[in-house]
């Protein structure tokens, strides 16, 4: 009888092993492994003896691929359902605002603060600080010293938010006039000069019917900033020679670049 792992060719002198998978050659040792356990059944006890059917094998390898198919469309399976029912950020319970509740007794979703509670980043204690004010009115000083740094800084955050309409020099002469906008008082009016740094930091975080509030746009210490390079405006525009130290006087007097 003719086997197919066997060649024609009569001159052959080693018989072609016929291939297996992996799995074929993992199906072979189990059935070994259960033929040494002293099992009667036939075609273990060929296994046993080292003969190997190789249409059986293939055959066997079918059943097993055919398994291990369906055991993965049954992982999937379950993978999908699972993945299906996982709560996500859109899918979360939760209450739309002002929607009704049945967990309270007044049946509002939205609740009212603890008494005295105070947001992360919100305690404000110092109210010269944070208000401009002092005992109510309008701070006279600034709640730090004033330094060179922080000058150069409100002038850079000065150029950013107010020079569109106050102008470079605080004239009130800013580019968004020429737009038809309403011109700002000059800072060097005799009125706004004579007004205390907790005016202008309360007008900058709170802002006039024409001017927006800076509040939520300027952190604190660069409205102050800001109101102590207005200030160096001010006094450049206005300053009176008494005031000029005496080793620099005759630096006025020269010409610029």
């Amino acid at each position: 009888m003719w086997l197919p792992w066997k060649s024609r060719n009569p001159m052959t002198i080693a018989p072609k092993r016929w291939p297996r998978t992996r799995l074929v050659q993992d199906c072979l040792n189990l059935f070994r492994d259960k033929a040494r356990q002293g099992s009667t059944d036939p075609g273990l006890l060929r296994l046993r003896r080292g003969s190997v059917d190789p249409l059986g094998a293939k055959k066997t390898e079918r059943i097993y691929t055919k398994l291990y198919l369906v055991k993965c469309l049954v992982l999937v399976f379950w993978i999908s359902v699972l993945a299906g029912c996982a709560l996500t950020l859109r899918d979360q319970p939760k209450n739309a605002p002002f929607q009704e509740s049945s967990f309270f007794e007044d049946r509002a979703s939205a609740r009212m603060p603890v008494a005295d509670t105070v947001a992360r980043g919100q305690l404000r204690l110092d109210e010269h600080l944070y208000s401009g004010r002092v005992d109510g009115r309008f701070a006279q000083t600034f709640p730090f010293s004033v330094t060179m740094d922080m000058l150069e800084r409100g002038q850079e955050r000065y150029n950013i938010y107010c020079t569109p309409c106050h102008g470079l020099a605080g004239n009130g002469d800013g580019i968004v006039v020429e737009y038809g906008m309403r011109q700002p008082t000059s800072f060097h009016d005799p009125d706004l000069r004579a007004e205390p740094p907790g005016y202008y930091f309360d007008l900058i975080s709170r802002g006039t019917r024409v001017m927006p509030a800076y509040g939520s746009r300027i952190q604190v210490e660069d409205r102050w900033a800001i109101v102590a390079y207005i200030r160096a405006l001010q006094l450049s525009q206005n300053a009176d020679l008494s005031t000029v130290p005496a080793d620099e006087i005759p630096n006025l007097n020269q010409a610029g670049p």
